[in-house]
């Protein structure tokens, strides 16, 4: 209402950033349409916090993920559904599984990516994992950055210092091709002064592969890697 009269007293950043969260979850839920499968996602949304600031694990938060990157995915022009083991993109007649796994600590790194594989492991011959590192940032915090390149860098860098620390967890997995990659992925409000929109959603994403696999993954990882990538050229 604030904003609608023009009353800039009363809007406040809180405000603001609530406005910023509710447009993520908006965007991520509405391509749902009506359906029961719709209402199965809405109501998981609803399961526990979805304040995205705050460091509660959440069955809420967990669903998001798989919303956010199944319209990511979507977006970068690939055929992506919602279905068993998170999300399934297909790509001619192959069918990539991707299980998408939210992490709140890094004390379990081995056993939740042991979770993912599992997943789907014994019904699809491709797989990949999607990690989210949302809540690996500090809590009730914004992204403050002099420029837009240095945003996108600082957001990266949390995504390869997370790969760094784990690389052992994540060759454990990927070496002997249970996986063809893995996809780790964060994302912030973010602050930039200099620019004309000063707060962003910002996320960036890193795809972290090993190479050596069987001429057949590594088709599908080339699939997967061109399709993300024409998206941003």
């Amino acid at each position: 209402d604030a904003w609608l009269c023009n009353d800039q007293s009363r809007a406040t950043a809180l405000h603001l950033f609530s406005a910023s969260q509710l447009d993520r979850v908006a965007t991520a839920a509405l391509p749902l349409g009506v359906s029961a499968q719709a209402k199965e996602y809405l109501n998981a949304l609803l399961t526990g916090s979805l304040d995205l600031l705050n460091r509660d694990r959440s069955k809420a938060k967990d669903t998001l993920w798989e919303l956010e990157l199944w319209q990511m995915l979507s977006r970068f022009g690939m055929h992506a559904t919602l279905e068993e083991p998170d999300i399934v993109v297909s790509f001619d007649s192959a069918r990539v599984g991707i299980a998408c796994k939210k992490f709140y600590s890094e004390n379990n790194v081995s056993k939740v990516l042991s979770q993912a594989i599992a997943q789907f492991e014994s019904d699809f011959d491709f797989g990949i994992v999607a990690v989210n590192l949302d809540d690996l940032t500090p809590a009730s915090t914004i992204l403050k950055a002099a420029s837009l390149d240095q945003m996108s860098e600082l957001i990266s860098q949390h995504n390869y210092s997370f790969i760094q620390r784990h690389e052992r967890h994540l060759r454990k997995y990927l070496v002997p091709g249970r996986a063809i990659a893995a996809l780790v992925s964060t994302s912030v409000i973010a602050d930039v002064p200099t620019t004309k929109t000063r707060f962003f959603n910002s996320r960036q994403s890193t795809i972290w592969n090993i190479p050596g696999l069987s001429k057949q993954k590594e088709q599908q990882m080339k699939n997967f890697f061109l399709a993300v990538n024409a998206a941003h050229v």
